[in-house]
This record gives structure tokens, sequence and C-alpha cells, in this order.
């Protein structure tokens, strides 16, 4: 007799197999390090943000709240985040969990204006249906705070 398979976990789902991008972003300025913004505070935009066209006097903190629709079906490939580009420094929780972040953001913060960002996760952090990808971004002000198209996808072992 064939052994069970193990039961999954009934919110977990699967990472997307091919890289999706996301260009699609809500956003909102924080006046300290804090807790992602309610909805209600979140204004709709198109990535890449330019923090210095946009709003070239901000300073600070930002969130980012990107959705990712994913289908039932669990899985047990690992997930991960890309931010290709992105200033000054972020960190990155799915769906309310901290997966990572580019270093310090107490000064002196880490500049990340050379690098990209790849944050690993286990898929338990995502559901079947819509999931939340929230990017915390610093910037300093009349720099060149801005976040790229996040990706997000299934990773190699």
């Amino acid at each position: 007799m064939a052994a069970a398979a193990a039961p999954r976990p009934a919110h977990a789902t699967r990472c997307p197999v091919a890289p999706l991008e996301i260009p699609a972003a809500r956003f909102a300025l924080a006046p300290v390090l804090a807790t992602p913004p309610d909805e209600n505070v979140l204004a709709p935009l198109t990535l890449p943000d330019q923090w210095r066209a946009r709003r070239s006097d901000a300073s600070g903190f930002a969130w980012y709240r990107l959705e990712l629709d994913l289908p039932d079906g669990g899985g047990d490939e690992r997930c991960g985040v890309l931010l290709p580009d992105v200033n000054m420094n972020a960190a990155v929780f799915v769906n309310g969990n901290w997966i990572g972040d580019g270093g310090s953001f107490a000064e002196p913060v880490v500049h990340n204006f050379n690098r990209p960002l790849y944050f690993q996760f286990p898929p338990a952090l995502l559901r079947p249906g819509k999931n939340e990808i929230d990017v915390l971004l610093f910037a300093y002000a009349h720099h060149f705070g801005r976040l790229a198209p996040v990706w997000s996808g299934r990773t190699r072992r």
C-alpha cells in the first residue's frame, strides 16, 4: 500500500511557475517606519515610480502594495520576489509577513541604488486568490527614490 501524501495547509497555494511582472501598485507616504497603511489611503500608480518626477521634495518612508492573484493548489516550491531597481532601501512583506530587507533603515541607511534585491519565501505564505506584496521604501529628499516593476515566481533550489 502506498504511503499517503502529507496534507498541505488549506491556505497554501503554488508559486507562479513563470516569473510574473507586477507593474501596478498602490502607494502612500509614511511619516515614520511603521506598519503598512490602511487600504483607504493608498493611491494607485504604475511602476516604475520615480519620486523626483512625482514628488520631488518627498523623503523618508513610503509603502507600495502590489497584488498577486494565484490559483488554488499546494506546492512545495520556494517563491521569490525580485526588486530589480530600487533606491534607496526596501523591505518586503508577503501577506503581512516580513521576508527580507536590503539592510539598515537607520542612519547610515544602506544605499541599494546599484543592485537588485531578491528575497525567497515559503509558499505557505501564499493563499489562493488575492495575495499582497508590500514594499517599504526609504529615500532621501531630492534623491532618486524609485521602485521599478516587481517580479515574483518560483525559485530554483
